[in-house]
């Protein structure tokens, strides 16, 4: 398994980078799993629930935060609504059992 690290993303000029060359950089390198630090994603201060989304619609599989993490209080409601989500998803069978 091939796995991509991105370290600390600053702003959105640097995410529009990193979405600009995700695709070519994993085929290239026969990526199989992306992970990037977003702390500071929201112009050096957090991450924002659309740039999260932009993320992930990007092939980022997992992010990584740090001290900024909560400077802004939108990724808090969307750090409750990742964990409620992800609650929902443990609760429902993954297999069918036949």
């Amino acid at each position: 398994m091939r796995i991509l690290y991105l370290g600390d993303i600053v702003g959105t000029k640097a995410l529009d980078v990193v979405i600009n060359n995700l695709n070519s950089i994993k085929k290239e390198y026969n990526i199989n799993l992306v992970f990037a630090n977003a702390e500071n994603v929201a112009d050096g201060k957090g991450l924002t629930r659309q740039q999260y989304v932009i993320m992930q619609r990007a092939g980022i599989q997992a992010i990584s935060m740090g001290n900024h993490t909560y400077s802004k209080k939108l990724y808090l409601n969307l750090l409750m609504s990742l964990i409620l989500l992800n609650q929902q998803i443990c609760q429902k069978p993954q297999v069918k059992v036949i």
